[in-house]
């Protein structure tokens, strides 16, 4: 009659922590609980349960115990016990097994050394269950009788062994939620990170742009003035190297944010700028091989976008490779991409090294967040990639071979894209006389642009600041606003609105928003835009605009 009755009291645990582990606030208290209450069910004087350790899967802890009153606790010394002290016991565990354990006369010769530990601590009879956790051995729970010798029948030992069950699934479940928790964590610091970063390298740009666009102007007015052509080829040489700059601070204002503007239009150069700045970071023993087509149609993503696609694969190519390496290039029109129907052209760029490669396993995460084999990688490198291209209606391909390299391939969709604002040639028509406020905190900006105006024909009054801009307007009358974003006392746009206001047409110059943004501003409130740092022709052409 015990026994039914003591079988009837665990069908009744089964049930009730079927329950209790749902949704549970507090798993350690859970935990005590089901000890207990097995314990009173099986007429035991210890309940326990031992877990293996998260930092060193070859130590065990006794995490949770129960004790009948008047029975000594044993989980303070019983911490950071080695698995292999064990051996035999944690065979058992190992391939699924329940140890029930009547007397200790009936354990095998090849437990002796469990038998000597059981015999110090008075232990007459004992079970134990293995608590399997993520597909794996966890732990297990036990029960033991320092009294005496308790018969435990099979039904018994069937339904302890559906409470291990039940327990290693609601650990299974808070660790993932940890897990997913400090994932969410990392995460969150990297946001903040890339977040600082990008502040940091987004004002670096905002500077370099201001200094860019004194030294390309200067350069341009002096190349127009002279004459001798080897003096014309070393200004020309200034200015390619400006704009050389100006692709590296472009990247920087990029670095950390959602790019978003117009498609691009000239892929080819757009690719070729991306590939001028890669030859410069890369180390000089690997090398990079590029075949691109030159008639590649227009990408329907913005130049942003492709940058860091460009960048990051060619980047995690570079830290597949160890020593001396080739990272290739290939670009190229093609009629389909994979995993869609939709008609092309499409572009295909394929970029791949002849580095470690690898394995299926690492192979099938490769796009996963925060996964990384690298021991300094954030794992977000690939994750970002394959977001602009899966946002953007892209496809990717991935293949790889273990000690013999990866290939990356995106198809990105093309689009007729409408060309960004053209250098215009040197008929740019003059000005006659046309009155304009600028508005620029930078003394050597506001200076240069200044210039350039006024050999045009231009009339300017040139400010520093918001409330000097605001004051002039309302001073006086304008035929043109032309006016920074980032001023030191507000927003410029509040000097493009309030000009707008009285009807004078605005062009903003920025070195520090967007490409979106930016673009935004053009399309939404009609404004012309011109982004440091800029050739004077691009300046010209966008006052002129603004006048029609």
């Amino acid at each position: 009659m015990a026994a039914v009755n003591r079988a009837d009291a665990l069908e009744g645990i089964v049930h009730t922590i079927s329950t209790r582990f749902v949704g549970t606030s507090d798993l350690d208290r859970a935990i005590d609980d089901t000890l207990a209450e097995i314990g009173h069910a099986t007429g035991a004087d210890r309940a326990y349960l031992f877990l293996l350790r998260l930092d060193d899967s070859t130590l065990l802890d006794n995490t949770h115990e129960w004790c009948r009153e008047g029975v000594e606790a044993q989980m303070e010394q019983l911490q950071r016990l080695p698995r292999d002290l064990f051996p035999w016991w944690m065979g058992e565990m190992e391939r699924g097994a329940s140890i029930h354990i009547a007397s200790l006369d009936d354990l095998p010769p090849e437990a002796a050394a469990e038998k000597e530990l059981f015999e110090a601590q008075d232990i007459r009879s004992l079970a134990a269950f293995p608590v399997q956790i993520q597909d794996g051995l966890g732990g297990f729970i036990g029960l033991d009788d320092v009294s005496e010798a308790d018969p435990w029948t099979g039904r018994d030992i069937e339904l302890l062994y559906v409470v291990a069950q039940i327990l290693g699934r609601a650990l299974s479940l808070e660790r993932l939620r940890r897990e997913r928790d400090r994932m969410a964590g990392v995460a969150l610091a990297e946001a903040k990170r890339m977040e600082a970063i990008a502040l940091l390298a987004s004002g670096a740009a905002h500077d370099l742009n201001n200094l860019l666009t004194v030294v390309e102007n200067y350069a341009d007015l002096l190349q127009s003035q002279l004459v001798d052509p080897a003096q014309r080829r070393d200004i020309g040489e200034i200015l390619d190297a400006s704009q050389h700059a100006s692709d590296l601070t472009r990247l920087l204002l990029g670095f950390g944010r959602r790019a978003g503007g117009r498609p691009v239009a000239d892929t080819r150069d757009a690719l070729d700028a991306v590939t001028r700045l890669l030859r410069r970071v890369l180390p000089p023993e690997i090398q990079l091989e590029v075949d691109c087509a030159d008639d590649l149609p227009s990408v329907a993503l913005d130049r942003g976008s492709l940058d860091q696609i460009i960048l990051n694969l060619t980047l995690n190519a570079r830290e597949a490779i160890e020593g001396p390496g080739v990272i290739r290039w290939s670009c190229a029109v093609v009629s389909s991409a994979p995993g869609t129907q939709r008609a092309g052209p499409w572009i295909r760029v394929a970029i791949d090294d002849d580095g470690e490669g690898m394995s299926e396993e690492t192979l099938a995460r490769v796009f996963e967040p925060l996964f990384t084999t690298k021991t300094s990688g954030t794992g977000l490198g690939l994750a970002m990639v394959r977001d602009i291209v899966d946002r953007n209606r892209g496809r990717m391909e991935v293949s790889s071979t273990l000690g013999a390299g990866s290939t990356f391939a995106v198809y990105l969709p093309t689009t007729v894209a409408r060309p960004g604002p053209e250098r215009a040639e040197a008929s740019t028509p003059r000005a006659r006389g046309e009155r304009v406020l600028l508005v620029e905190d930078d003394r050597s900006v506001r200076v240069v642009i200044s210039r350039v105006l006024e050999a045009h024909g231009w009339s300017v009054s040139a400010v520093a600041t918001l409330r000097e801009g605001l004051a002039a307007l309302e001073a006086d009358g304008f035929d043109l606003v032309m006016t920074d974003l980032e001023l030191p006392d507000g927003d410029g746009l509040q000097m493009a609105e309030r000009a707008g206001a009285r009807s004078v047409p605005v062009v903003v110059v920025s070195g520090h928003r967007s490409d979106g943004s930016l673009q935004r501003l053009s399309v939404h409130r009609g404004y012309r835009v011109v982004r440091k740092p800029f050739h004077r022709r691009e300046l010209l052409a966008a006052a002129h605009d603004a006048l029609r």
